[in-house]
């Protein structure tokens, strides 16, 4: 990591910034974002004056996310569990299909053969 540092300079900048993101959504410090996004904006990296002017059409939001305690991930989670085993059945099976795979099996009956 210290060589890739010392050899781009705007990689160690970068790397920086994205620790410095990471430890604003960990600690959920609403009133450190648009410092950082300044901090960011200025670097002048392409890629995060793009991810700070993207951020910034939605900050409200974001900064929303950082105060509540609550998230919606555990939904995601369920809708892209459901997303994937429906891939992987190629959209081939129906509602019935999909429910005898994922709800889970009821006491005594025998298990399902793939």
């Amino acid at each position: 990591m210290d060589t890739l540092k010392k050899a781009c300079p705007d990689f160690a900048r970068m790397r920086s910034l994205v620790l410095s993101f990471r430890g604003i959504l960990q600690s959920g410090k609403a009133a450190t974002v648009a410092r950082w996004m300044k901090k960011a904006t200025g670097s002048g990296i392409y890629g995060t004056k793009r991810f700070v002017r993207k951020l910034n059409h939605d900050l409200a939001a974001v900064k929303n996310a950082l105060r509540e305690s609550w998230s919606n991930g555990p939904v995601e989670g369920h809708i892209n569990r459901l997303k994937t085993l429906k891939r992987q059945m190629y959209g081939r099976a129906g509602f019935e299909v999909l429910r005898a795979r994922l709800l889970p099996m009821s006491r005594g009956s025998p298990p399902h053969r793939k």
